[in-house]
């Protein structure tokens, strides 16, 4: 077992709780179902000791072996949404009523699930310590878009546009 946050649907608060693996180096399982395959979005656990400067724990752009012991790679997802054959249109799922307390983000549905793996891609224990990291992944992220000459020509728009990136759209749900 593994210690993870669920965000229950229905609830208030958050709340431990324990996932299943079989191996520290496979994705936990959730109700019996292996969280590999479902939609997740990826949050920033690095320590302030880490020498990526606490900016990124994305092994697109840092070795994993640069990171420290206590960096976390914090992956949320919500597995009632993904493709649960008991649910006939997701988009009947309720709010998740913890998450929008939390952060008035309504667009996670149902049971939320928060865990986390190290810098070698084991599954750790998630503490207290990580907890505003993590909430710090349902707010919007703010970002820049660089618009193409062609679209800049054509509707008189500025070449670059300051956005937010909803935590939603990290998730896949509309892919910019």
């Amino acid at each position: 077992m593994v210690s993870a946050f669920h965000f229950p649907v229905d609830g208030a608060e958050p709340e431990f709780t324990g996932l299943q693996f079989e191996s520290r180096l496979e994705w936990p399982l959730w109700s019996g179902r292996s969280l590999e395959f479902v939609g997740k979005l990826r949050a920033n656990g690095c320590s302030s000791t880490c020498s990526c400067e606490y900016d990124t724990h994305d092994g697109r752009f840092i070795a994993p072996s640069d990171h420290t012991p206590l960096c976390r790679y914090i992956y949320i997802t919500a597995p009632e949404q993904q493709d649960n054959p008991f649910v006939l249109d997701t988009r009947n799922l309720e709010v998740n009523r913890c998450i929008e307390t939390l952060t008035g983000d309504t667009s996670w549905k149902g049971s939320v699930i928060a865990f986390a793996k190290n810098p070698d891609g084991e599954l750790v224990d998630m503490s207290t310590s990580v907890f505003i990291k993590t909430l710090s992944a349902f707010r919007g992220v703010l970002g820049v878009r660089i618009n193409c000459d062609r679209i800049v020509g054509a509707n008189d728009v500025p070449r670059f546009e300051a956005v937010t990136v909803e935590s939603y759209n990290l998730r896949g749900a509309i892919d910019h």
